[in-house]
């Protein structure tokens, strides 16, 4: 997950995904146990995309991410 900028300016890595963990908890009370979302990658760049702005899978396996498990 890549977060935007200006939503989170002056905010610590650490608060991000703090921000995020609650955020996804509250979705998660909703959904039924196969579709819950078990785990976060915070990204520090926006994924590299494609001419038809398509997430492009090659270079998917760099590691710029902060981890949480939820």
């Amino acid at each position: 997950m890549f977060l935007d900028e200006q939503l989170t300016k002056g905010m610590s890595a650490r608060e991000r995904l703090e921000l995020m963990i609650k955020e996804v908890a509250k979705i998660n009370r909703e959904l039924p146990s196969y579709k819950r979302i078990a785990k976060i990658k915070l990204r520090k760049t926006e994924f590299e995309k494609t001419t038809s702005r398509k997430i492009s899978r090659v270079g998917l396996g760099s590691d710029d991410t902060d981890d949480a498990n939820i």
